[in-house]
């Protein structure tokens, strides 16, 4: 009996260092895992993020609702300009066309309408395609930062939950969060990337050529096949990884009780000490944990935000081209536009699906409570 209740002693003595050693491993004194998360970001997005995150009180607030929309503002206002300007040159080089095509109606009763229109609308197809190449190498960056940065803070994130008893969870978010990013950065360069470019082709070749409009069709369902399945894919992920953090963390539960009730019925006293000290450790790496959860969400948003602003900009620019181009009877024009902004469609849906499930995890990571706390 001495000799189990000794071990049961040592065996309870190991636990709280075990608990100690955690609690520094993640320097939750000073905020280390956060500013860790925080140098993990790029550096244009490490400089957005408060100064002082590290140290406060409840980091997760420090990144709340008036934070994220002043974000939102300062990255709208540094698109707005970029965005007229592509909107004006649309506008102007319809206009012109459509001039030089009445002149052309009025000198030559028609006959040089159609040469005139294939040269505005290439002109047009030009200038388009160029900040739209800018724009497929921004959601190629995106996804290659994305991946980056991922990497660089799945061990944090990992060792913040291994510290709280989450051992299961831990691998299972880690796991997910590696294999989706290494999936989207893969998806991006050999997938999206050859499509959007084949669309944009297609796009420029239906509207100058009307002997190649039955491509468009086939264009247009390319990029509805591969966005339904980028979507159901992402949708599948989302819920196994979503059921498969509840089992784990259900298990870790289960596995920390047990663990605390032995200890406990075999050295009551010192197996309480265990229970108190797991718990306070616990409560402070769960603010570290939730705080570290908010500055991933907060890069994401960073990331992915200003690169949909500009995408949903340069969509609408094209909307309102496709409308005026049809008021001033320029239908080639429109096609044109029409389809390219189909293949901003295309991006968006990328983007924003990407964005999504990245956030979705990391939320299900703040989520998952402390088994030792239980």
């Amino acid at each position: 009996m001495t000799s189990a209740r000794s071990r049961a002693a040592a065996f309870a003595a190991a636990l709280l260092l075990a608990a100690a050693i955690g609690a520094v491993g993640v320097r939750a004194a000073d905020g280390g895992a956060i500013d860790d998360i925080k140098n993990a970001a790029p550096d244009n997005i490490a400089e957005l993020l408060p100064d002082d995150i590290a140290d406060a009180s409840d980091p997760a607030s420090a990144l709340g609702i008036d934070y994220v929309f002043s974000i939102l503002l300062d990255a709208v206002k540094e698109s707005l300009a970029p965005a007229s300007g592509f909107l004006s040159v649309i506008l102007g080089t319809l206009l012109i066309s459509s001039a030089f095509r009445m002149f052309a109606g009025g000198v030559s009763d028609g006959a040089l309408s159609e040469p005139v229109s294939v040269i505005t609308c290439l002109s047009l197809a030009v200038y388009a395609v160029v900040i739209m190449e800018q724009l497929s190498a921004r959601v190629e960056l995106f996804a290659r930062s994305t991946s980056t940065f991922t990497i660089a803070s799945v061990p944090i994130l990992h060792a913040l939950l291994t510290s709280t008893g989450n051992i299961t969870s831990a691998s299972v978010t880690s796991t997910g969060l590696l294999t989706f990013s290494a999936a989207l950065q893969y998806t991006a360069a050999y997938i999206f990337v050859p499509l959007y470019k084949l669309g944009l082709s297609l796009s420029v070749v239906t509207s100058v050529t009307s002997a190649s409009a039955g491509a468009s069709g086939v264009c247009a369902a390319v990029k509805r096949a591969f966005v339904w399945l980028a979507a159901g894919a992402s949708t599948v992920f989302s819920a196994v990884l979503a059921y498969q953090t509840e089992l784990a963390a259900a298990a870790d539960t289960a596995a920390a009780r047990g663990l605390r009730y032995t200890v406990s019925s075999a050295v009551p006293i010192v197996g309480g000490a265990v229970g108190d000290a797991l718990r306070t450790a616990a409560s402070g790496l769960s603010v570290i944990k939730n705080g570290a959860g908010a500055v991933g969400i907060a890069v994401l948003i960073l990331l992915s935000c200003p690169l949909l602003i500009s995408l949903f900009m340069t969509s609408a620019g094209l909307g309102i081209g496709a409308f005026a181009a049809d008021a001033l009877g320029c239908s080639r024009e429109s096609a044109l536009l029409s389809e390219l902004r189909s293949c901003v469609g295309f991006a968006i849906a990328i983007v924003a699906l990407a964005a999504v499930v990245f956030v979705f995890a990391l939320a299900l990571f703040m989520k998952t409570a402390p088994a030792v706390a239980v």
